[in-house]
Protein backbone atom coordinates (compact mmCIF):
# COMPACT_ATOMS: atom_id res chain seq x y z
CA UNK A 1 0.00 0.00 0.00
CA UNK A 2 2.96 2.30 0.45
CA UNK A 3 3.47 2.83 -3.29
CA UNK A 4 -0.25 3.41 -3.86
CA UNK A 5 -0.23 5.91 -0.99
CA UNK A 6 2.69 7.77 -2.56
CA UNK A 7 0.87 7.91 -5.89
CA UNK A 8 -2.26 9.30 -4.21
CA UNK A 9 -0.13 11.85 -2.36
CA UNK A 10 1.36 12.89 -5.70
CA UNK A 11 -2.16 13.37 -7.09
CA UNK A 12 -3.16 15.43 -4.05
CA UNK A 13 -0.12 17.57 -4.80
CA UNK A 14 -1.27 18.07 -8.38
CA UNK A 15 -4.67 19.11 -7.05
CA UNK A 16 -2.98 21.62 -4.77
CA UNK A 17 -0.95 23.07 -7.65
CA UNK A 18 -3.93 23.23 -9.99
CA UNK A 19 -5.97 24.88 -7.23
CA UNK A 20 -3.38 27.66 -6.97
CA UNK A 21 -3.66 28.31 -10.69
CA UNK A 22 -7.43 27.88 -10.76
CA UNK A 23 -8.42 30.08 -7.80
CA UNK A 24 -8.52 33.34 -9.79
CA UNK A 25 -10.44 31.71 -12.65
CA UNK A 26 -12.78 29.95 -10.23
CA UNK A 27 -13.60 33.09 -8.24
CA UNK A 28 -14.15 35.21 -11.34
CA UNK A 29 -16.46 32.60 -12.86
CA UNK A 30 -18.43 32.27 -9.62
CA UNK A 31 -18.74 36.03 -9.30
CA UNK A 32 -19.95 36.42 -12.88
CA UNK A 33 -22.45 33.59 -12.43
CA UNK A 34 -23.79 35.01 -9.19
CA UNK A 35 -24.11 38.47 -10.73
CA UNK A 36 -25.98 37.05 -13.68
CA UNK A 37 -28.37 35.12 -11.46
CA UNK A 38 -28.80 38.08 -9.16
CA UNK A 39 -29.70 40.44 -12.00
CA UNK A 40 -32.01 37.93 -13.68
CA UNK A 41 -33.90 36.98 -10.53
CA UNK A 42 -33.51 40.35 -8.80
CA UNK A 43 -32.89 38.45 -5.60
CA UNK A 44 -30.09 39.43 -3.21
CA UNK A 45 -30.60 36.22 -1.24
CA UNK A 46 -30.00 34.11 -4.35
CA UNK A 47 -26.90 36.19 -5.10
CA UNK A 48 -25.53 35.59 -1.60
CA UNK A 49 -26.43 31.90 -1.68
CA UNK A 50 -24.59 31.44 -4.95
CA UNK A 51 -21.50 33.10 -3.54
CA UNK A 52 -21.61 30.96 -0.40
CA UNK A 53 -21.95 27.78 -2.45
CA UNK A 54 -19.02 28.82 -4.60
CA UNK A 55 -16.85 29.53 -1.57
CA UNK A 56 -17.95 26.25 0.03
CA UNK A 57 -16.91 24.22 -3.00
CA UNK A 58 -13.62 26.12 -3.08
CA UNK A 59 -13.06 25.27 0.59
CA UNK A 60 -13.66 21.60 -0.17
CA UNK A 61 -10.96 21.70 -2.82
CA UNK A 62 -8.45 22.98 -0.25
CA UNK A 63 -8.72 19.69 1.67
CA UNK A 64 -6.56 17.70 -0.84
CA UNK A 65 -3.88 20.40 -0.52
CA UNK A 66 -3.88 20.01 3.27
CA UNK A 67 -3.81 16.21 2.85
CA UNK A 68 -0.78 16.44 0.58
CA UNK A 69 1.10 18.65 3.04
CA UNK A 70 0.32 16.52 6.11
CA UNK A 71 1.22 13.31 4.26
CA UNK A 72 4.48 14.83 3.09
CA UNK A 73 5.42 15.84 6.64
CA UNK A 74 4.13 12.64 8.29
CA UNK A 75 1.71 14.64 10.49
CA UNK A 76 -0.30 12.61 12.99
CA UNK A 77 -3.54 13.88 11.41
CA UNK A 78 -2.41 12.95 7.90
CA UNK A 79 -4.59 9.84 7.63
CA UNK A 80 -7.75 11.77 8.54
CA UNK A 81 -6.99 14.50 6.00
CA UNK A 82 -6.15 11.90 3.33
CA UNK A 83 -9.43 10.07 3.88
CA UNK A 84 -11.35 13.36 3.84
CA UNK A 85 -9.66 14.36 0.57
CA UNK A 86 -10.45 10.94 -0.92
CA UNK A 87 -14.13 11.25 0.01
CA UNK A 88 -14.30 14.74 -1.51
CA UNK A 89 -12.79 13.40 -4.72
CA UNK A 90 -15.46 10.69 -4.87
CA UNK A 91 -18.37 13.11 -4.29
CA UNK A 92 -20.31 14.02 -7.46
CA UNK A 93 -19.47 17.72 -7.38
CA UNK A 94 -19.91 19.92 -10.49
CA UNK A 95 -16.98 19.61 -12.86
CA UNK A 96 -16.36 23.36 -12.84
CA UNK A 97 -15.67 23.17 -9.09
CA UNK A 98 -12.95 20.58 -9.49
CA UNK A 99 -9.34 21.69 -9.23
CA UNK A 100 -8.66 18.75 -11.57
CA UNK A 101 -10.50 20.70 -14.27
CA UNK A 102 -7.28 22.43 -15.38
CA UNK A 103 -5.62 19.03 -15.93
CA UNK A 104 -8.66 17.31 -17.40
CA UNK A 105 -8.99 20.00 -20.05
CA UNK A 106 -5.35 19.54 -20.89
CA UNK A 107 -5.37 15.75 -20.79
CA UNK A 108 -8.62 14.97 -22.58
CA UNK A 109 -10.20 13.27 -19.54
CA UNK A 110 -13.37 14.06 -17.54
CA UNK A 111 -12.61 15.90 -14.30
CA UNK A 112 -15.19 13.88 -12.37
CA UNK A 113 -13.76 10.56 -13.53
CA UNK A 114 -10.20 11.53 -12.58
CA UNK A 115 -11.31 12.71 -9.15
CA UNK A 116 -13.35 9.56 -8.54
CA UNK A 117 -10.45 7.27 -9.44
CA UNK A 118 -8.08 9.18 -7.15
CA UNK A 119 -10.67 9.13 -4.38
CA UNK A 120 -11.16 5.36 -4.60
CA UNK A 121 -7.39 4.80 -4.64
CA UNK A 122 -7.04 7.04 -1.56
CA UNK A 123 -9.74 5.16 0.34
CA UNK A 124 -8.01 1.87 -0.44
CA UNK A 125 -4.56 3.14 0.52
CA UNK A 126 -5.40 4.96 3.75
CA UNK A 127 -8.36 3.02 5.13
CA UNK A 128 -6.13 0.46 6.86
CA UNK A 129 -2.50 -0.25 7.75
CA UNK A 130 0.37 2.06 8.85
CA UNK A 131 0.77 3.74 5.47
CA UNK A 132 1.38 7.34 6.55
CA UNK A 133 4.94 6.68 7.74
CA UNK A 134 5.71 5.01 4.40
CA UNK A 135 4.30 7.92 2.41
CA UNK A 136 5.98 10.73 4.37
CA UNK A 137 9.30 12.15 3.25
CA UNK A 138 12.31 11.20 5.33
CA UNK A 139 13.36 13.83 7.83
CA UNK A 140 16.09 16.03 6.37
CA UNK A 141 18.38 18.42 8.19
CA UNK A 142 17.85 22.11 7.54
CA UNK A 143 20.34 23.71 5.13
CA UNK A 144 23.41 25.06 6.90
CA UNK A 145 24.19 28.52 5.58
CA UNK A 146 27.78 29.61 5.89
CA UNK A 147 29.27 33.02 5.08
CA UNK A 148 29.95 33.48 1.40
CA UNK A 149 27.81 30.62 0.06
CA UNK A 150 25.51 33.07 -1.78
CA UNK A 151 22.25 31.49 -0.60
CA UNK A 152 19.36 32.97 1.34
CA UNK A 153 15.76 32.22 2.23
CA UNK A 154 14.72 35.03 -0.08
CA UNK A 155 16.50 33.45 -3.05
CA UNK A 156 14.92 30.08 -2.32
CA UNK A 157 11.45 31.61 -2.03
CA UNK A 158 12.09 33.40 -5.33
CA UNK A 159 13.05 30.09 -6.92
CA UNK A 160 9.80 28.54 -5.70
CA UNK A 161 7.69 31.41 -7.03
CA UNK A 162 9.46 31.33 -10.39
CA UNK A 163 9.02 27.56 -10.64
CA UNK A 164 5.26 27.60 -9.92
CA UNK A 165 4.58 30.64 -12.12
CA UNK A 166 6.56 29.31 -15.07
CA UNK A 167 5.05 25.83 -14.73
CA UNK A 168 1.47 27.03 -14.93
CA UNK A 169 2.22 29.58 -17.63
CA UNK A 170 3.66 26.79 -19.80
CA UNK A 171 0.79 24.40 -19.02
CA UNK A 172 -1.75 27.05 -20.02
CA UNK A 173 0.21 28.11 -23.10
CA UNK A 174 0.63 24.59 -24.46
CA UNK A 175 -3.01 23.72 -23.75
CA UNK A 176 -4.30 26.76 -25.66
CA UNK A 177 -1.77 26.29 -28.45
CA UNK A 178 -2.60 22.58 -28.82
CA UNK A 179 -6.30 23.31 -29.11
CA UNK A 180 -5.63 25.97 -31.70
CA UNK A 181 -3.58 23.49 -33.75
CA UNK A 182 -6.24 20.77 -33.29
CA UNK A 183 -3.68 18.45 -31.71
CA UNK A 184 -4.96 15.63 -29.52
CA UNK A 185 -3.52 15.71 -26.00
CA UNK A 186 -2.40 12.55 -24.23
CA UNK A 187 -4.70 10.73 -21.86
CA UNK A 188 -4.05 11.29 -18.18
CA UNK A 189 -2.11 8.11 -17.40
CA UNK A 190 -0.05 8.52 -20.56
CA UNK A 191 0.63 12.13 -19.55
CA UNK A 192 1.87 11.01 -16.12
CA UNK A 193 4.25 8.54 -17.78
CA UNK A 194 5.42 11.26 -20.19
CA UNK A 195 6.22 13.53 -17.26
CA UNK A 196 8.47 10.87 -15.74
CA UNK A 197 10.21 10.25 -19.06
CA UNK A 198 10.65 14.00 -19.60
CA UNK A 199 12.19 14.44 -16.15
CA UNK A 200 14.75 11.68 -16.82
CA UNK A 201 15.59 13.13 -20.25
CA UNK A 202 16.07 16.62 -18.80
CA UNK A 203 18.28 15.32 -15.99
CA UNK A 204 20.37 13.26 -18.41
CA UNK A 205 20.97 16.16 -20.81
CA UNK A 206 21.75 18.54 -17.95
CA UNK A 207 24.33 16.17 -16.49
CA UNK A 208 25.76 15.40 -19.93
CA UNK A 209 26.30 19.14 -20.30
CA UNK A 210 28.46 19.01 -17.17
CA UNK A 211 30.37 16.07 -18.66
CA UNK A 212 31.10 17.87 -21.93
CA UNK A 213 32.24 21.00 -20.09
CA UNK A 214 34.41 18.86 -17.81
CA UNK A 215 36.05 17.07 -20.73
CA UNK A 216 36.73 20.46 -22.33
CA UNK A 217 38.35 21.52 -19.02
CA UNK A 218 40.69 18.52 -18.90
CA UNK A 219 38.73 16.57 -16.31
CA UNK A 220 38.09 12.86 -16.07
CA UNK A 221 34.63 11.41 -15.41
CA UNK A 222 34.31 9.54 -12.10
CA UNK A 223 30.56 9.26 -11.47
CA UNK A 224 27.32 9.91 -13.33
CA UNK A 225 23.78 9.72 -11.91
CA UNK A 226 20.48 10.19 -13.74
CA UNK A 227 17.46 9.68 -11.53
CA UNK A 228 17.76 6.29 -9.81
CA UNK A 229 20.56 5.13 -12.14
CA UNK A 230 24.10 5.70 -10.94
CA UNK A 231 27.39 4.77 -12.61
CA UNK A 232 30.62 5.30 -10.73
CA UNK A 233 34.29 4.50 -11.23
CA UNK A 234 35.92 2.70 -8.35
CA UNK A 235 39.26 0.98 -8.13
CA UNK A 236 39.76 1.06 -11.89
CA UNK A 237 36.34 -0.34 -12.82
CA UNK A 238 32.96 1.14 -13.69
CA UNK A 239 30.10 -0.03 -11.51
CA UNK A 240 26.32 0.43 -11.64
CA UNK A 241 23.86 0.90 -8.80
CA UNK A 242 20.13 1.54 -8.50
CA UNK A 243 19.14 4.20 -5.97
CA UNK A 244 15.81 5.03 -4.38
CA UNK A 245 16.20 8.69 -5.34
CA UNK A 246 15.73 11.15 -8.15
CA UNK A 247 18.12 13.83 -9.26
CA UNK A 248 21.38 14.09 -11.12
CA UNK A 249 25.02 14.19 -10.08
CA UNK A 250 28.22 14.36 -12.12
CA UNK A 251 31.60 13.84 -10.49
CA UNK A 252 34.79 14.66 -12.37
CA UNK A 253 38.43 14.83 -11.28
CA UNK A 254 40.88 17.40 -12.72
CA UNK A 255 43.99 16.14 -14.48
CA UNK A 256 45.82 19.35 -13.56
CA UNK A 257 45.41 21.98 -10.83
CA UNK A 258 46.04 25.18 -12.80
CA UNK A 259 43.15 27.69 -12.80
CA UNK A 260 40.93 25.37 -10.77
CA UNK A 261 38.33 28.06 -10.10
CA UNK A 262 37.82 29.02 -13.71
CA UNK A 263 37.66 25.44 -14.96
CA UNK A 264 35.30 24.42 -12.17
CA UNK A 265 32.99 27.34 -12.96
CA UNK A 266 33.00 26.36 -16.66
CA UNK A 267 32.24 22.74 -15.72
CA UNK A 268 29.33 23.86 -13.49
CA UNK A 269 27.86 26.21 -16.09
CA UNK A 270 27.78 23.41 -18.67
CA UNK A 271 24.67 21.86 -17.07
CA UNK A 272 22.37 24.92 -17.30
CA UNK A 273 23.57 25.63 -20.83
CA UNK A 274 22.67 22.08 -21.88
CA UNK A 275 19.22 22.52 -20.29
CA UNK A 276 18.69 25.77 -22.23
CA UNK A 277 19.69 24.13 -25.51
CA UNK A 278 17.35 21.20 -24.83
CA UNK A 279 14.52 23.61 -24.00
CA UNK A 280 15.04 25.49 -27.28
CA UNK A 281 15.17 22.36 -29.42
CA UNK A 282 12.11 20.84 -27.72
CA UNK A 283 10.16 24.08 -28.06
CA UNK A 284 10.92 24.34 -31.79
CA UNK A 285 10.04 20.67 -32.29
CA UNK A 286 6.72 21.16 -30.50
CA UNK A 287 5.78 24.29 -32.44
CA UNK A 288 6.54 22.55 -35.75
CA UNK A 289 4.97 19.18 -34.82
CA UNK A 290 1.75 19.70 -36.82
CA UNK A 291 1.86 17.61 -39.98
CA UNK A 292 5.22 15.98 -39.19
CA UNK A 293 6.14 12.47 -38.08
CA UNK A 294 6.60 13.57 -34.46
CA UNK A 295 3.13 15.09 -34.20
CA UNK A 296 1.99 12.31 -31.88
CA UNK A 297 4.79 13.18 -29.44
CA UNK A 298 3.99 16.89 -29.17
CA UNK A 299 2.82 16.57 -25.56
CA UNK A 300 6.05 14.88 -24.48
CA UNK A 301 8.10 17.49 -26.34
CA UNK A 302 6.18 20.34 -24.70
CA UNK A 303 6.77 18.81 -21.25
CA UNK A 304 10.50 18.51 -21.98
CA UNK A 305 10.60 22.14 -23.10
CA UNK A 306 8.82 23.21 -19.91
CA UNK A 307 10.99 21.23 -17.49
CA UNK A 308 14.29 22.03 -19.25
CA UNK A 309 13.59 25.77 -19.34
CA UNK A 310 12.47 25.64 -15.71
CA UNK A 311 15.66 23.84 -14.76
CA UNK A 312 17.76 26.48 -16.53
CA UNK A 313 16.11 29.38 -14.72
CA UNK A 314 15.73 27.92 -11.22
CA UNK A 315 19.08 26.13 -11.10
CA UNK A 316 20.95 29.39 -11.75
CA UNK A 317 19.37 31.00 -8.66
CA UNK A 318 21.83 30.54 -5.74
CA UNK A 319 20.11 28.21 -3.30
CA UNK A 320 20.68 25.22 -1.06
CA UNK A 321 17.35 23.42 -0.64
CA UNK A 322 18.99 20.29 0.80
CA UNK A 323 22.54 18.98 1.06
CA UNK A 324 23.69 20.09 -2.39
CA UNK A 325 24.10 23.60 -3.75
CA UNK A 326 22.46 24.68 -6.98
CA UNK A 327 24.67 25.38 -9.97
CA UNK A 328 24.04 29.09 -9.49
CA UNK A 329 25.32 28.94 -5.91
CA UNK A 330 28.46 27.08 -6.95
CA UNK A 331 29.17 29.52 -9.77
CA UNK A 332 28.69 32.44 -7.38
CA UNK A 333 31.12 30.91 -4.88
CA UNK A 334 33.77 30.30 -7.53
CA UNK A 335 33.45 33.70 -9.19
CA UNK A 336 33.61 35.67 -5.92
CA UNK A 337 36.72 33.71 -4.79
CA UNK A 338 35.45 33.46 -1.22
CA UNK A 339 36.10 30.69 1.30
CA UNK A 340 34.07 28.26 -0.79
CA UNK A 341 36.57 28.64 -3.62
CA UNK A 342 39.23 27.25 -1.26
CA UNK A 343 36.92 24.33 -0.46
CA UNK A 344 36.53 23.67 -4.19
CA UNK A 345 40.30 23.80 -4.65
CA UNK A 346 40.87 21.43 -1.72
CA UNK A 347 38.50 18.77 -3.02
CA UNK A 348 39.79 19.15 -6.57
CA UNK A 349 43.32 18.62 -5.27
CA UNK A 350 42.31 15.43 -3.46
CA UNK A 351 40.20 14.03 -6.30
CA UNK A 352 43.08 14.58 -8.73
CA UNK A 353 45.01 11.91 -6.82
CA UNK A 354 42.55 9.36 -8.23
CA UNK A 355 43.60 10.08 -11.82
CA UNK A 356 47.20 11.32 -11.46
CA UNK A 357 50.33 10.31 -9.56
CA UNK A 358 49.70 12.99 -6.89
CA UNK A 359 49.77 11.49 -3.36
CA UNK A 360 48.68 12.89 0.04
CA UNK A 361 52.22 14.13 0.70
CA UNK A 362 51.79 16.41 -2.34
CA UNK A 363 48.65 18.11 -0.98
CA UNK A 364 48.90 21.81 -0.19
CA UNK A 365 48.35 21.64 3.57
CA UNK A 366 47.59 25.37 3.79
CA UNK A 367 44.68 24.98 1.37
CA UNK A 368 43.36 21.98 3.32
CA UNK A 369 43.66 23.82 6.63
CA UNK A 370 41.92 26.93 5.31
CA UNK A 371 39.05 24.86 3.92
CA UNK A 372 38.85 22.81 7.13
CA UNK A 373 38.75 25.92 9.31
CA UNK A 374 35.88 27.25 7.20
CA UNK A 375 33.90 23.99 7.27
CA UNK A 376 33.83 23.15 10.95
CA UNK A 377 31.11 20.49 10.65
CA UNK A 378 29.27 18.26 8.20
CA UNK A 379 30.45 15.54 5.87
CA UNK A 380 32.85 17.82 4.01
CA UNK A 381 34.35 19.07 7.26
CA UNK A 382 34.97 15.47 8.34
CA UNK A 383 36.51 14.51 4.99
CA UNK A 384 38.82 17.53 4.99
CA UNK A 385 40.19 16.52 8.40
CA UNK A 386 40.75 12.98 7.13
CA UNK A 387 42.65 14.38 4.15
CA UNK A 388 44.78 16.46 6.51
CA UNK A 389 45.40 13.31 8.56
CA UNK A 390 46.57 11.35 5.51
CA UNK A 391 48.86 14.20 4.48
CA UNK A 392 50.56 14.20 7.90
CA UNK A 393 50.89 10.40 7.87
CA UNK A 394 52.41 10.46 4.39
CA UNK A 395 54.96 13.04 5.57
CA UNK A 396 55.78 11.17 8.79
CA UNK A 397 54.06 13.59 11.20
CA UNK A 398 52.13 11.00 13.23
CA UNK A 399 51.14 13.15 16.27
CA UNK A 400 49.64 15.82 14.00
CA UNK A 401 47.86 13.09 12.03
CA UNK A 402 46.32 11.63 15.21
CA UNK A 403 45.07 15.07 16.24
CA UNK A 404 43.33 15.51 12.84
CA UNK A 405 41.93 11.99 13.12
CA UNK A 406 40.33 12.82 16.46
CA UNK A 407 38.77 15.96 15.00
CA UNK A 408 37.33 13.94 12.11
CA UNK A 409 35.87 11.34 14.47
CA UNK A 410 33.89 13.98 16.34
CA UNK A 411 32.15 15.02 13.11
CA UNK A 412 31.07 11.54 11.97
CA UNK A 413 27.68 11.44 13.69
CA UNK A 414 24.87 12.65 11.45
CA UNK A 415 26.89 13.00 8.24
CA UNK A 416 25.87 11.38 4.96
CA UNK A 417 28.66 9.97 2.81
CA UNK A 418 28.51 7.68 -0.20
CA UNK A 419 30.51 4.88 1.45
CA UNK A 420 29.99 4.98 5.23
CA UNK A 421 31.41 1.47 5.66
CA UNK A 422 34.58 2.57 3.85
CA UNK A 423 34.95 5.57 6.18
CA UNK A 424 34.53 3.27 9.20
CA UNK A 425 37.20 0.92 7.81
CA UNK A 426 39.60 3.85 7.50
CA UNK A 427 38.88 4.90 11.11
CA UNK A 428 39.55 1.32 12.27
CA UNK A 429 42.90 1.20 10.50
CA UNK A 430 44.06 4.62 11.70
CA UNK A 431 43.02 3.99 15.30
CA UNK A 432 44.66 0.57 15.35
CA UNK A 433 47.97 1.19 13.58
CA UNK A 434 48.78 4.79 14.44
CA UNK A 435 46.73 5.64 17.50
CA UNK A 436 47.04 2.16 19.09
CA UNK A 437 43.59 2.62 20.66
CA UNK A 438 41.92 -0.79 20.85
CA UNK A 439 38.64 0.51 22.29
CA UNK A 440 38.26 3.10 19.51
CA UNK A 441 39.21 0.57 16.81
CA UNK A 442 36.65 -1.93 18.10
CA UNK A 443 33.97 0.78 18.25
CA UNK A 444 34.57 1.70 14.62
CA UNK A 445 34.64 -1.97 13.65
CA UNK A 446 31.20 -2.43 15.23
CA UNK A 447 29.94 0.55 13.26
CA UNK A 448 31.42 -0.91 10.09
CA UNK A 449 29.68 -4.25 10.59
CA UNK A 450 26.38 -2.49 11.30
CA UNK A 451 26.21 -1.23 7.71
CA UNK A 452 24.34 -3.28 5.13
CA UNK A 453 26.49 -2.47 2.08
CA UNK A 454 29.98 -3.61 3.02
CA UNK A 455 32.51 -3.74 0.23
CA UNK A 456 35.03 -6.44 1.06
CA UNK A 457 37.84 -4.56 -0.63
CA UNK A 458 41.48 -3.91 0.21
CA UNK A 459 40.57 -1.25 2.78
CA UNK A 460 38.22 -3.66 4.56
CA UNK A 461 40.84 -6.37 4.94
CA UNK A 462 43.46 -3.80 5.92
CA UNK A 463 41.19 -2.64 8.74
CA UNK A 464 40.49 -6.26 9.72
CA UNK A 465 44.17 -7.12 9.83
CA UNK A 466 45.04 -4.04 11.89
CA UNK A 467 42.44 -4.68 14.59
CA UNK A 468 43.35 -8.37 14.82
CA UNK A 469 47.00 -7.38 15.20
CA UNK A 470 46.10 -4.94 17.96
CA UNK A 471 44.15 -7.71 19.69
CA UNK A 472 47.19 -9.98 19.55
CA UNK A 473 45.71 -12.43 17.00
CA UNK A 474 48.75 -12.37 14.75
CA UNK A 475 47.97 -15.46 12.63
CA UNK A 476 44.45 -14.25 11.77
CA UNK A 477 45.82 -10.77 11.17
CA UNK A 478 48.37 -12.13 8.70
CA UNK A 479 45.66 -13.98 6.77
CA UNK A 480 43.53 -10.83 6.53
CA UNK A 481 46.62 -8.86 5.47
CA UNK A 482 47.39 -11.26 2.63
CA UNK A 483 43.82 -11.09 1.31
CA UNK A 484 43.81 -7.31 1.42
CA UNK A 485 47.29 -6.88 -0.05
CA UNK A 486 46.39 -9.08 -3.01
CA UNK A 487 43.45 -6.77 -3.73
CA UNK A 488 45.62 -3.68 -3.23
CA UNK A 489 48.04 -4.87 -5.92
CA UNK A 490 45.13 -4.92 -8.38
CA UNK A 491 44.32 -1.25 -7.81
CA UNK A 492 45.12 1.19 -10.67
CA UNK A 493 48.37 3.12 -10.87
CA UNK A 494 47.35 6.42 -9.28
CA UNK A 495 48.51 8.42 -6.29
CA UNK A 496 45.55 7.58 -4.06
CA UNK A 497 45.96 3.85 -4.66
CA UNK A 498 49.72 4.05 -4.22
CA UNK A 499 49.03 5.54 -0.81
CA UNK A 500 46.69 2.63 -0.01
CA UNK A 501 49.49 0.21 -0.87
CA UNK A 502 51.89 2.17 1.34
CA UNK A 503 49.45 1.62 4.22
CA UNK A 504 49.85 -2.12 3.70
CA UNK A 505 53.62 -1.68 3.80
CA UNK A 506 53.34 0.02 7.20
CA UNK A 507 51.02 -2.73 8.40
CA UNK A 508 53.46 -5.41 7.20
CA UNK A 509 56.19 -3.81 9.29
CA UNK A 510 53.90 -3.93 12.32
CA UNK A 511 52.98 -7.57 11.71
CA UNK A 512 56.63 -8.53 11.42
CA UNK A 513 57.18 -7.29 14.99
CA UNK A 514 57.59 -10.16 17.42
CA UNK A 515 55.53 -8.57 20.23
CA UNK A 516 51.95 -7.41 20.64
CA UNK A 517 51.68 -3.61 20.60
CA UNK A 518 50.89 -1.72 23.76
CA UNK A 519 47.39 -0.25 23.53
CA UNK A 520 47.10 3.33 24.63
CA UNK A 521 45.50 6.61 23.74
CA UNK A 522 48.11 9.23 22.79
CA UNK A 523 47.65 12.78 23.98
CA UNK A 524 46.53 15.12 21.19
CA UNK A 525 49.11 17.57 19.95
CA UNK A 526 46.98 20.59 20.79
CA UNK A 527 45.93 19.35 24.25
Amino acid sequence: MGQLGKFVRFCFGLEALSLIAGIPIFLIAAFRLSLKLGWQQASSSLFALTELLALGMLALQIVPAIAWWTLKKGNRHARAWALAASVINVLPLPAVSRSWMIFSGLKHSPAGLISALIGVAGLIAFSRGPVVSEVADAAKPKPQRLPGDGTSKTAERLAGVVAVAWLFFCLHFWRVWGRGQHLRPSDFLVWVAEVQVAVLICIAIHEFGHVLAGWASDMKLRSFQVGPFRWFHRRGKWKFKLLAAMGGVTGMAPMRLTNVRGRSAFFTFGGPVASLVLAGISCIATLTAKGHSWEGSWTLLSIIATIASLDFMVNLIPQKPEAQYSDGARIYQLVTNGPWAQVEQAFSMVSSSLVTSRQPRDYDIDVLRAAGNFLARGDRGMLLRLYICTHYLDTGQVPEAVASLQEAETLYEGVAVQSPAGICALFVFLNALYKRDLAAAELWWQRLEAHRDIDYDAEYWRARASILWLQGQNDEALQAFERGYALALELPAAGAYDYTRSGFDALRDALSSARTPACSVPTPVNA
